[in-house]
């Protein structure tokens, strides 16, 4: 028999990924698309085929068929992209791709009945029909089986077909996945729907109070993305001549309260383990925090810099570095004291309140801002259909998945997902542009290794989207703008192989700066920025407000002579007669010193490499694009546009701000060597 090539893919990816209302809701839905892809992949080998792009993770499937059991290296986060191509699958006759949609909705509906055993058992018929409704006809799978090894575009035809219909959900939606109809089956809110969501949260179920916030509601979609890493570790299920096992899973992961306040709770750390009395005020904190709730952040998943603290301190053994992000921010205590109908809680909750401002006021206050760090590589969809880069494609990216959790633990950041050219990570400020550096320098080595041997180079790089934001901010609304900030900004607008960041404050979009990853001189921009913002600090902490008076006064200026152009053309065009010539370095130069002096300071105090650092950052500089030129040597060229960007002093004064101390500087070879 000759052979077939098997397409499938699996979905729908953001319905069931993207609506998330905590971090742990967006890793959960992102776990569970990888594992079913996974449980796909590994029907696909049981029959007979091989699988080139993407290359199976061997290591993920020894724990999915029970042959691996260590639990220190058990997956942890999505690696396998939810569609795949079995490019040389040498199958028997009795090859059946339907056993591959078979398998994937058995291991789910064996998942769901774990839970609603464990958890919804006793709930009445209303809920179980609309339990079994949505668990039977969530998901959208499709494949395609085919003699023609190079017809890449069936899957796309067979998707278009749109033979998958979502059921109509009646009554009241899940707060959670919209659309779908939360559990209790009634039609309407009201005093029924909330009793049925108190008793369940009150019935005593392992993690149902930490799983479930007070007034929630959700559809059983939902409810299983929340509920599932308690039963994931009892899956045992037979499946067409093989068995899945489950395994232990974290959880706890971070929030993004927890992400945005890790770098003063790590200082709070180290600083307790030389100060009694902070020791003393923190250990009361902590104390009164868990009768206040019980929940903890850290105890399955610990980030590099709180666990490097505590043994740095000799404080490994006590629970602040556990402690539930949300009750490190003064506001989030007096709101659970104002909305509080319980008068213990109430004054459990303001007490916390005067303990916490207590510690602050001798260890400061944490940031309010994370980040959210998106990358995607760039043009390794046009070179897949080219045989000879195949391979070579799919080992390049395995070697990038495997080594990416790494890079982000490293950097004290949470892995959401790695599969394929794909990252999602989430960090804190003071660690995010370095992640992304470090990335974007083991994406390269990864491909220049397989390039080193091969006189058909893979064209490709990384370029990724980063975006501070205020942990008050709903993450699925902040995810819903990375995308965005990737494709439109970092890959289309900056000509790829670039970085584009943005940051969110309450009020909106602050700023908006993009750039390649390097100049024509072949420096780093990242780390020009980072080195910046390492200057910059060490001179506030000399002079207390001194990059606030030095950037007000900076922005003043270019306002006032107009010379914040937004746009290309707006630079072109002038927003005044002389702008052409106010817009040469030495007049811009002219700018950083008038608004030093207005911080005080003498003129001949001002670091002398700090005109042309803010120099080079300010510039706008992209690629040039096909559109630009027909030269096809000079469409990955970096451009000074000859324009400047007021929008880079917004993210330094920003980053100048936020950050707990100056950032490490990033040094590409060494990321190189410690690879």
């Amino acid at each position: 028999m000759a052979d077939q090539y098997f397409h499938f893919t699996l979905g729908p990816v953001q319905a069931f990924v993207a609506q998330a209302r905590r971090t742990r809701d967006f890793w959960a839905g992102s776990f569970l698309l990888s594992w079913l892809s996974s449980v796909a992949m590994q029907e696909v080998k049981q029959q007979g085929g091989e699988i080139k792009f993407p290359l199976p993770d061997d290591g993920y499937l020894s724990y999915l068929t029970g042959t691996n059991t260590d639990p220190d290296k058990a997956p942890r986060q999505g690696s396998i992209p939810n569609r795949f191509k079995a490019m040389q699958a040498k199958v028997p006759a009795s090859f059946n791709p339907q056993q591959v949609t078979d398998a994937v909705q058995t291991v789910w509906s064996e998942l769901a009945q774990l839970i609603w055993q464990g958890d919804l058992s006793d709930s009445s018929p209303e809920t179980r029909a609309v339990w079994q409704r949505q668990v039977d006809n969530f998901w959208d799978i499709s494949w395609v089986l085919t003699d023609e090894e190079n017809a890449t575009d069936l899957l796309d035809r067979r998707k278009n077909w749109r033979t998958y219909m979502a059921p109509t959900e009646p009554g009241v939606s899940c707060m959670m996945m919209n659309g779908w109809q939360e559990l209790s089956a009634e039609e309407r809110p009201g005093k029924q729907l909330h009793t049925f969501w108190k008793t369940l949260r009150k019935h005593g179920k392992k993690g149902i109070k930490t799983d479930l916030r007070p007034a929630e509601s959700l559809c059983a979609i939902a409810w299983i993305k929340r509920r599932f890493v308690r039963y994931f570790e009892q899956l045992d299920v037979n499946i067409h001549g093989w068995t899945l096992k489950g395994w232990k899973l974290p959880v706890n992961v971070p929030s993004v309260n927890y992400l945005a306040a890790a770098p003063w709770l790590a200082n709070s750390i180290h600083d307790a383990g030389n100060d009694s009395a902070l020791q003393m005020k923190i250990r009361h904190f902590a104390a009164s925090v868990n009768l206040l709730d019980g929940s903890r952040e850290g105890t399955s998943v610990n980030l590099t810099r709180i666990k490097q603290a505590s043994a740095q301190s000799g404080l490994q053994d006590w629970q602040w570095q556990q402690v539930n992000g949300r009750y490190l921010y003064e506001d989030e205590l007096r709101l659970i004291a104002d909305r509080s109908d319980d008068v213990e809680e109430r004054e459990m909750a303001t007490n916390c309140v005067r303990q916490l401002r207590d510690i602050q006021s001798t260890a400061g206050r944490p940031s309010d801002f994370y980040a959210i760090l998106l990358m995607d590589g760039d043009s390794l969809g046009s070179q897949m259909g080219d045989k000879d880069k195949q391979s070579r494609i799919s080992t390049a990216l395995n070697d990038f998945t495997r080594q990416v959790p790494d890079i982000v633990n490293q950097h004290s950041g949470f892995l959401v997902y790695a599969g394929g050219d794909d990252v999602l990570a989430l960090l804190s400020v003071d660690d995010s542009l370095a992640c992304g550096e470090a990335l974007k320098t083991l994406y390269d080595r990864c491909f220049a290794e397989q390039n080193a041997a091969s006189t058909k180079p893979i064209e490709t790089s990384l370029s990724g989207a980063l975006m501070y934001c205020h942990y008050k901010s709903p993450l699925a609304r902040n995810l819903a703008k990375a995308h965005p900030l990737l494709d439109d900004i970092a890959k289309d607008q900056c000509g790829r192989n670039s970085l584009a960041v943005q940051v969110w404050k309450p009020g909106g979009l602050h700023c908006s700066w993009s750039t390649p990853w390097q100049t024509l001189e072949d420096r780093s921009r990242v780390q020009g920025l980072n080195s910046l913002v390492a200057d910059l600090i060490a001179e506030k902490k000399k002079e207390g407000r001194f990059a606030r008076k030095f950037f007000f006064k900076l922005e003043e200026l270019v306002n006032t002579l107009g010379l914040d152009c937004t746009t290309k053309a707006e630079a072109e065009a002038g927003k005044i007669e002389n702008q052409s010539d106010l817009l040469q370095p030495g007049n811009i130069k002219s700018l950083f010193r008038a608004a030093w002096a207005h911080t005080g300071k003498n003129i001949n105090e001002l670091p002398p490499q700090l005109p042309d650092q803010l120099l080079a950052l300010t510039e706008v500089w992209v690629r040039k694009t096909p559109s630009d030129s027909h030269d096809r040597n000079e469409t990955t060229q970096p451009v000074n546009q000859n324009r400047f960007s007021t929008d880079a002093l917004k993210l330094l004064h920003f980053l100048t701000t936020e950050l707990q101390s100056a950032p490490a500087p990033i040094d590409a070879k060494e990321h190189k060597e410690a690879l």
